[in-house]
């Protein structure tokens, strides 16, 4: 995959100071170009402009190859699965000044503001903007597939220091659960099929769905490693039929690699319990006791 080189600005229009960046990109063939714009609220004219092409992550190529390519044309599966139409619901601006790199998934820094890509808005939130409908267009040519999205934020909302601006599927109170990768899970009752049926391996389909559905977070190094975080006290997880959750490990936080193509998905001899401090604060005598547990 060729290289390009592609040229980065931020236009201060009241003083005709710009500042350029060059950075080095991947052809992948798709183009995605982020113009962020500010305006004086008195007059109504342009102030700030910047300008960048944004990266798309290697992960959307990786599900879009093994979905559609592999789930499809080469019959692993009977159905091809995929999240793709997920993964551009909201624009997110954070204040995250980290480099960019081809393996993040995740909106990283703090929400400066956000808006939904289809539903407009017109409410107080201070972080929450509006997709601007009248001049959004979706063109399809011969040579090209166009989206020039257009967001408004009012004066109240995204007030900050953007240094970032991402897509990302959920809203800000879930944009952390991490996208859980592609839907291979290990050769189960055919030569041609990759999926876990709670028939045939139901101790595989239920460990399956109950740490994906109650870890607090995931995160996939490759396309069936990774590891997450489980909440060891909540009895829906420690108590399941088919999950074989050791005695040891209930009442903690805990940290545990996984392997989807293992029986039990998790890998218990390598879990690592996590401490949580909590405060314990005594009344005896008139006097506060404080004991960290």
């Amino acid at each position: 995959m060729d290289n390009y080189e592609s040229i980065s600005y931020n236009k201060n229009l009241l003083t005709g100071e710009e500042i350029q960046e060059k950075k080095i990109k991947k052809d992948t063939g798709v183009k995605g170009k982020v113009t962020v714009s500010l305006f004086d609220a008195k007059t109504g004219k342009k102030t700030q402009e910047a300008y960048t092409e944004n990266l798309i992550p290697e992960l959307f190529f990786r599900d879009a190859f093994i979905t559609s390519f592999i789930g499809g044309i080469m019959g692993c599966g009977q159905s091809r699965t995929t999240n793709a139409y997920n993964w551009f619901n909201y624009i997110y601006l954070t204040d995250s000044d980290k480099p960019e790199s081809s393996n993040e998934q995740r909106v990283m820094g703090n929400v400066i503001g956000y808006a939904h890509r289809n539903t407009a808005y017109s409410g107080s939130d201070p972080l929450q903007g509006s997709i601007n409908k009248a001049e959004t267009r979706f063109e399809v040519t011969d040579s090209k597939v166009r989206l020039n999205f257009v967001f408004d934020f009012p004066t109240n909302a995204c007030n900050g220091t953007i240094e970032s601006v991402y897509f990302c599927e959920a809203i800000p109170d879930d944009k952390d659960c991490v996208y859980s990768a592609d839907q291979i899970y290990g050769r189960e009752n055919g030569d041609n099929d990759y999926t876990i049926y709670n028939t045939t391996n139901p101790r595989r389909f239920y460990a399956a769905y109950i740490a994906f559905s109650y870890a607090r977070c995931v995160n996939f190094t490759s396309p069936t490693k990774g590891y997450m975080v489980l909440d060891a006290t909540n009895t829906t997880i420690t108590q399941s039929t088919y999950l074989q959750f050791p005695d040891s490990l209930k009442g903690h936080i805990i940290y545990i690699p996984f392997d989807v193509n293992t029986n039990d998905i998790l890998l218990w001899d390598r879990t690592v319990k996590l401490v949580l401090c909590q405060e314990k604060v005594q009344v005896k005598s008139g006097k506060i006791i404080r004991t960290s547990l």
